[in-house]
């Protein structure tokens, strides 16, 4: 039986039934307007009947991809910026359809100036959520393993502190930031790591601590001398062990005045 509209007692919205290569379909077309129920009833017959034809991997969309990669698991809010921009691009797009040209169109389109875009601002913000996204599909099925070739990120010359210019550093900063300061040079822990860590996973006697990454993995780290001394001094016990003013508790916002990098060139120059 050919897919048809049908309306049900007691429901509003119409109901598209029949069968397509051997498959029974019942599903709502979620309105109450025929025109509209008509247009749904052509799409899904159009999309169930390529789905016989050539399998699942002709039909699946980046939009159901995506919703599928958001359910499957937590993702931090940055993604899901950057999966929302993509979204907005490439909607009901097959999976198929994404090719090198449409992922170059897609640069062009989401990034507010894509000509003097780098390469880095590229990959971060289309080229990689767009592979992970693809690359979850793939596994399922559904498309190709992505092949994409992004723009050249050339590597940047790494900075560093020598001795007299991180205690300078150190010594420059606010009093409540001394402390971090030197829990950061002396360990090369992560902003992220520092200010969330706190007491119960600090061995002060053992001169080591447990750090989380940002993928959820635990990271033990030495503690040399001078990072003792530093966190011993420290009046309090629980909770984080980087704050302000010892407050009980304290989140990243209390550290609204932490230094960025061209006011740490400024206080290298004193």
């Amino acid at each position: 039986m050919p897919l048809k509209l049908v309306t049900v007692a007691h429901h509003r919205n119409f109901y598209v039934r029949g069968t397509v290569g051997g498959r029974r379909i019942y599903e709502s077309t979620r309105t109450g307007n025929r025109k509209e129920a008509e247009q749904y009833l052509a799409k899904r017959h159009a999309e169930l009947w390529t789905e016989h034809i050539y399998g699942r991997r002709g039909v699946v969309t980046f939009r159901q991809a995506v919703t599928a990669y958001l359910e499957a698991e937590q993702r931090s809010p940055a993604t899901q910026r950057y999966l929302e921009r993509l979204l907005a691009y490439f909607g009901d797009a097959q999976l198929s359809k994404i090719t090198q040209a449409s992922v170059d169109k897609a640069c062009q389109s989401i990034l507010t100036d894509a000509a003097s875009a780098r390469a880095t601002t590229k990959i971060r913000s289309v080229i990689t959520p767009l592979r992970s996204v693809l690359e979850f599909a793939a596994i399922r099925g559904w498309c190709d393993c992505p092949a994409f070739k992004g723009p050249k990120a050339h590597k940047a010359r790494t900075a560093f502190l020598r001795p007299e210019e991180a205690t300078r550093l150190v010594q420059a900063a606010a009093p409540h930031l001394q402390p971090l300061l030197i829990f950061l040079i002396g360990t090369g822990c992560r902003m992220s790591e520092a200010i969330e860590l706190d007491w119960h996973s600090v061995d002060l006697k053992g001169a080591r601590c447990v750090v989380w990454q940002k993928q959820g993995n635990e990271r033990h780290v030495d503690l040399p001398p001078t990072v003792i001394r530093t966190l011993t001094s420290l009046p309090w016990r629980e909770g984080r062990v980087f704050r302000p003013g010892g407050q009980k508790t304290a989140s990243n916002e209390a550290y609204h005045d932490i230094w960025w990098p061209d006011q740490i060139r400024l206080v290298l120059r004193l």
